[in-house]
């Protein structure tokens, strides 16, 4: 029996990714005017992430961090070979979730960047100072080392299951389809739809837009967040 768990949302913010990271990447190490663009991708993959987060809770069954959260539970159960749920596996899922942490936390850094010094900076540079912001470039390049460490692993384990196991792990995420066995263990099907996807695009996009606005920068700026820092730092 064939059944689809990945829905058509969830399979978009995979490729999209993908291919934001690459381009991302890409542009960063081109430098140049080329700073632009990697800014814009840093900011387009924040709102993919953005994106997973809120899916991750009422999307379909499938795409919920309840249903594949690495519990120790569930990692004694896959590491003992009884593991024959759809979806995610533990260890898959470890992999989803520390991709979804370190991006997040890459393009945040990215954020308060600065890139060249001249002309291109993240949307939040201003708002730290030149130190700070030179520190946060620094980490901002120290985890995309990291990051393409995880990715080669990731790229690592799909040609190993696809060469050495023969399982075509690629094409579920392309039709959202997979072939159920007779051990598998089916989750009633819930969550996602037009509705909560327009919900949760809006939310995404808003998000990111509100980083670029004067009102956040104002805020951020003003004399009462002033006044609450000095306080935390007497304190």
């Amino acid at each position: 029996m064939v059944i689809q768990i990945w829905d058509l949302p969830l399979r978009l913010f995979h490729w999209l990714l993908m291919l934001s990271v690459m381009f991302s990447y890409i542009t960063g190490k081109l430098n140049g005017l080329w700073l632009d663009w990697h800014i814009y991708s840093g900011e387009f993959i924040f709102g993919l992430i953005i994106f997973r987060i809120l899916w991750g809770f009422w999307g379909n069954t499938y795409a919920r961090f309840t249903n594949f959260f690495p519990t120790p539970k569930r990692l004694k159960i896959f590491i003992a070979e009884k593991w024959h749920s759809p979806g995610h596996s533990p260890i898959g899922a470890l992999s989803v979730i520390v991709m979804l942490v370190g991006l997040l936390g890459q393009t945040v850094l990215g954020f308060f960047s600065m890139n060249d010094e001249i002309e291109t900076s993240g949307p939040l540079n201003s708002l730290v100072s030149s130190e700070l912001s030179e520190q946060m470039t620094n980490w901002h390049t120290s985890l995309s080392t990291t990051l393409l460490f995880f990715i080669g692993l990731h790229l690592i384990a799909i040609f190993y299951y696809i060469i050495l196991k023969g399982e075509i792990i690629l094409k579920p995420m392309i039709t959202g389809e997979i072939q159920i066995t007779g051990k598998m263990k089916l989750i009633p099907d819930k969550g996602g739809g037009i509705k909560l996807f327009s919900i949760t695009t809006i939310i995404a996009i808003f998000t990111v837009w509100f980083l670029e606005s004067d009102t956040l920068h104002q805020w951020l700026r003003s004399s009462e967040l002033n006044l609450l820092k000095k306080e935390l730092q007497d304190w």
